[in-house]
């Protein structure tokens, strides 16, 4: 995975301003470059079995269980919540 070459963009959290870190925007040629691959990738995720398609998915979501609560906590600092 390539990191994006674009500017600095900083992130706060909304609900004390306190800075949470930083990144990096995406250059034009940079989406224009992930849009080309995700049609070449949905052409090969379209010719794949419903087996396989359903065992993709079940480890996301047992990696989505493993850092559930990494994500919550991420995901109240990002939305400025109080609490979880």
């Amino acid at each position: 995975l390539t990191l994006a070459q674009g500017r600095a963009i900083p992130c706060y959290n909304p609900g004390n301003g306190e800075l949470l870190g930083e990144d990096i925007s995406a250059t034009p040629q940079e989406v224009n470059d992930a849009v080309r691959r995700a049609a070449i990738a949905q052409k090969d995720w379209g010719k794949t079995s419903f087996e396989e398609r359903a065992a993709f998915l079940y480890d996301l979501l047992q990696a989505v269980l493993e850092h559930q609560e990494e994500i919550c906590r991420l995901s109240v600092l990002d939305t400025g919540k109080t609490s979880m």
